[in-house]
């Protein structure tokens, strides 16, 4: 999940801005609850775009919001393009994933 911080219910953090979650609370006690994460870049499009394409951003020259991997490499495929074309799954997109038209094709 992009963007969520950690005062939720399944990372315990005594914090007045604490949030209750019930429903994440009940997928938290399901699932693995990662307590330390790190990124590629401290900016947001560059460490998004690295977990989708899975390469680091030296690798997708994404240092920014502007720029453009489909452009620099067009036959890199991102993760949910590898899921649907080479597994057979549905995939969709939503959200902050990929902006649509920023940038152009991304």
């Amino acid at each position: 999940m992009d963007d969520l911080r950690p005062q939720i219910g399944p990372y315990n953090i005594t914090d007045p801005a604490h949030v209750l979650t019930p429903n994440l609370d009940k997928l938290a006690s399901e699932s693995v609850v990662f307590r330390r994460s790190y990124c590629n870049q401290a900016v947001c499009s560059p460490s998004r775009n690295s977990f989708l394409w899975g390469r680091r951003p030296k690798s997708t020259k994404i240092w920014n919001f502007m720029s453009s991997t489909r452009e620099n490499f067009p036959d890199f495929k991102t993760m949910p393009q590898y899921f649907k074309d080479d597994l057979g799954y549905l995939t969709t997109g939503m959200g902050k994933s990929f902006h649509p038209g920023h940038p152009k094709n991304g």
